[in-house]
């Protein structure tokens, strides 16, 4: 307990002093008339630090819109993570965030570097900052979403600051304001995913870059090198627009567009570009490094580029944007190791088979490949979020309240933000920059497939376009000199972004297949969430939710192996806990009966489930592998049931046991190298029963 002087004098926050103060009041640690005192000092400190920054307010007037911008953006903010933490995905991410997660503890506590044989398949930025965090601050991810929250919070005083710089100062505020209230913005800082730290590196290194253009000094082309290669090992695709057109627009004058390549200011231009290319690569020269290390190949960041570039220039037949992850995707990647069995793939001959294979089909098809990528192009400026894994308008409509009024979204900075871009001077070099970065980003993206996400990073220079669209609109209007070529211009931008011209939207059986798919996410993430409990009790209820949550998936789409594989899955977990009960629990016969006939039910359940998820979808192993695993249980249930007749048990256990044995034994056939270890496991653990009970 801390000494009431020491309290009193100790530096801390007024509302920290009061909480305090008041706690040890209740405790009568302090007497009521030091508790007086302390609190009128704490009191009196806090107004003391509002005078302070009145007066700093009053002095720095610059500062009262980035404030504005901060506190605004923050309020969503965190009314949105108070919604979000009712979500099961909260503590339990699913797909490409569960990825990163799992990639992080694992870099956290050294693992990773223990076990891993290939070059990174993702860009390794984002998870190396996720175990940072996990090592430093915690592991609860509680504290990542919030660090997330206050970075996109970051992000919109960057838009300010970065529309300030390019337009001025009215410009900025209104970017801000209107980054602030962007639903996107809000929906994927919510997410562990990457784009939220991506748009910051961005932003900092245009600020950067700008300034460069500004000054013309080495020391901004290096710091602005670096903050491109920390940029790149975040997401490559930076590098189009960093290692292409950066360079050329170092070389122009900041007052012009073009510069004859022979004149004085080029040439002295060229040594700038050499430090600002060279400092980019020694930020990315360990990843390649660390790459090259562990598989003897080059890869410069990572070696998923060439699986991305199939999967959006395939032959449109295979729908590889369609593939589920889970067991699905794995067979879909494991197609280079199943066509060449005598080859251990490295990272980069990996990525190269999928290169190959794409440009085989553009080679055959050029005509549908060209078409494809025009198709892209568009798509890429559509209104519609298209998902990525999860359905960003169903985790909207489901998990949140905030997101549900009508915030800002692209179907108004889309059309407003390629206004803008349109009017904008083209004399003016700053500008050029920010078209520049939405066009050959656009570009990185639509070379491989287009979903909201990947779009995200250009969000916020269209957003500054929107805001010069709006001002130029608006002083028209009092001008009262409104033209209607720029009406025109947006009406017609309008209806590019908003009309689904290409049909890109889902269809309704479609809308109902991904609302199924999002239901077996949360019924995933319910399912972990009871793995977790500590109580008998906790835990099947647990299980009893995330059962009925996979019902609804299956109500919606009844061909949908998944969910009704994890029923059954859930179903034996629950049969687990049973039995333990049933193997440590002192129970007399009456009460043992109960339990074995709710154990044998479940069992029967699981099964039915897991055959109907066979006939659903052939392909996967898991329906299969998991019958086995019921009809084991089975076994142990009804040998260790006194009121079956043995004869009876002994029979149904020999027949089970002979399944088992078909059903691995095919499996093993199969080529699923993953798992032969399980099916080896599962197979001799049935040769064993069977020995025992004819015994």
């Amino acid at each position: 307990m801390l000494k009431a002087g020491n309290a009193c004098n100790r530096p801390v926050e007024w509302s920290e002093t009061l909480y305090g103060f008041h706690l040890m009041y209740r405790k009568k640690a302090l007497p009521s008339n030091d508790f007086r005192r302390c609190l009128f000092e704490a009191n009196s400190d806090f107004t003391m630090n509002l005078d302070r920054l009145k007066h700093i307010l009053k002095n720095q007037p610059a500062a009262i819109p980035p404030l504005i911008i901060c506190l605004v953006a923050l309020l969503f903010r965190m009314i949105y993570l108070s919604e979000l933490r009712h979500s099961p995905l909260f503590y339990f991410p699913q797909v490409d965030a569960d990825t990163y997660v799992h990639l992080a503890y694992q870099i956290a506590d050294g693992s990773f570097f223990t076990t891993n044989s290939l070059s990174f398949y993702q860009a390794p930025l984002y998870p190396f900052v996720l175990a940072f965090i996990f090592k430093t601050v915690s592991s609860d991810l509680f504290w990542i979403h919030l660090l997330q929250f206050i970075l996109g919070t970051i992000n919109c005083v960057l838009i300010y600051s970065l529309g300030k710089a390019c337009f001025n100062k009215s410009f900025g505020v209104l970017s801000g304001l209107l980054a602030s209230v962007y639903w996107t913005f809000i929906y994927f800082e919510g997410e562990l995913l990457l784009p939220t730290a991506a748009i910051f590196l961005d932003l900092c290194f245009l600020i950067l870059f700008i300034g460069y253009l500004k000054k013309r000094t080495i020391h901004y082309a290096i710091f602005s090198g670096l903050l491109l290669g920390l940029s790149a090992i975040a997401r490559p695709n930076i590098l189009l627009f960093g290692w292409l057109a950066c360079p050329l627009l170092m070389l122009l004058p900041s007052s012009a567009i073009f510069q004859k390549p022979g004149s004085l200011a080029a040439k002295a231009n060229f040594t700038r570009i050499f430090f600002f290319l060279v400092s980019s690569m020694i930020v990315i020269a360990p990843v390649t490094i660390y790459n090259y290390s562990v598989e003897k190949s080059f890869v410069l960041i990572s070696h998923n580029g060439g699986l991305n570039f199939y999967i959006g220039n395939s032959s449109p037949a295979e729908r590889t944007l369609d593939i589920r992850p889970g067991e699905e995707w794995e067979i879909f990647t494991a197609t280079p190791k199943l066509e060449n069995l005598s080859i251990e793939f490295t990272g980069a001959q990996f990525s190269g088979y999928w290169y190959r294979k794409s440009l085989d089909w553009f080679r055959q098809h050029p005509s549908e490949f060209i078409i494809n990528m025009a198709k892209k192009a568009i798509q890429f400026f559509h209104a519609y979020e298209f998902k990525r894994n999860l359905d960003i308008y169903f985790f909207k409509a489901h998990y949140s309240k905030l997101l549900a009024f009508p915030f800002i979204g692209f179907s108004l900075i889309g059309p407003l933000g390629l206004l803008g871009m349109f009017i904008t001077r083209r004399n003016d070099l700053r500008q050029l920059v920010l078209i520049a970065f939405v066009l050959f980003y656009a570009l990185s993206v639509i070379i491989f497939f287009v979903t909201s996400r990947y779009r995200l990073p250009v969000v916020p220079i269209l957003i500054i376009f929107a805001s010069s669209a709006i001002v130029h609109l608006v002083d028209q209007f009092k001008k009262r000199e409104i033209r209607w070529k720029s009406l025109v211009l947006l009406a017609l931008a309008a209806c590019f972004v908003n009309i689904d011209f290409c049909h890109f939207k889902p269809d309704p059986a479609k809308c109902i297949a991904s609302e199924a798919e999002s239901w077996y996410y949360i019924g995933r993430a319910l399912g972990e969430r009871a793995e977790n409990e500590i109580s008998f009790d906790r835990k099947t209820a647990g299980y009893d939710e995330a059962i009925s949550t996979m019902q609804k998936s299956v109500a919606l789409d009844s061909g949908f192996a998944y969910p009704i594989t994890f029923i059954g899955i859930y179903k034996i977990d629950i049969v687990k806990l049973l039995l333990k009960d049933l193997l440590t629990a002192n129970l007399n016969s009456n009460e043992y009966q109960p339990l074995f006939g709710k154990a044998m039910t479940l069992l029967q359940e699981s099964e039915a489930h897991f055959r109907q998820a066979h006939t659903s979808d052939p392909r996967l192993t898991s329906p299969l592998y998991n019958l086995c695993l019921a009809l084991y249980y089975r076994n142990i249930v009804e040998f260790n049931n006194p009121a079956l007749p043995g004869e009876c048990v002994r029979t149904n256990i020999i027949n089970r046991c002979d399944e088992i044995e078909q059903i691995t034994s095919t499996l093993l056939n199969g080529n699923d190298f993953k798992k032969f270890d399980k099916f080896i496991q599962l197979r001799e653990k049935a040769r064993f029963q069977k020995m025992e009970i004819k015994q």
